[in-house]
């Protein structure tokens, strides 16, 4: 009697690309919370960062306050809500919806733009400021990675197989 498993169906054979690709953008998003959290956990030093930044300013200190709140929370938000939509767009990715690569490739650059402009208001001081500073680098170049990789004719196809399945 054979005892060897039937070979999987081509619908089912995910590429080991696919893998890998999920790994980094699940790592990415990891790496990421660990920013965000650390953003908001270590926002007084950003904060203060931001008040310095306004000192040549003639508004009253309540406004400048506020206004430092808005931008800080707002930053942090940002990030957090692209850290959402990629970890949807992950989820979909991974069950073959070929529209989450299109979608994970337009956000990415949005992500980028974000991460860069953020990085200048959340600054924290010593070890802090490093790794929220180092958490958000490395969160984008892991990214643009794994959309680089998303690209490649094994995820291409697989992702073709499965979207034809579907809508036959």
């Amino acid at each position: 009697m054979d005892r060897t498993p039937a070979p999987a169906s081509p619908l089912r054979a995910r590429p080991r690309v696919l893998t890998l690709v999920m790994g980094l953008f699940y790592g990415a998003v990891g790496v990421g919370i660990v920013g965000v959290v650390s953003a908001f956990l270590w926002r007084s030093d950003s904060r203060t960062g931001l008040l310095d930044a306004m000192a040549g300013s003639t508004a009253d200190p309540g406004s400048k306050q506020q206004a430092a709140d808005i931008v800080l929370y707002g930053s942090i938000g940002a990030l957090a809500l692209l850290l959402v939509v990629e970890l949807a767009l992950i989820a979909r990715l991974g069950t073959g919806r070929a529209g989450a690569r299109p979608a994970l490739t337009i956000i990415v650059p949005a992500h980028l733009v974000v991460v860069f402009l953020v990085r200048d208001v959340v600054r924290s001081q010593g070890w802090q400021g490093t790794i929220v500073e180092a958490s958000l680098i490395i969160q984008a170049a892991v990214l643009v990675v794994a959309v680089a990789l998303s690209w490649i004719r094994p995820m291409g196809r697989w992702l073709h197989r499965r979207s034809r399945a579907s809508t036959s």
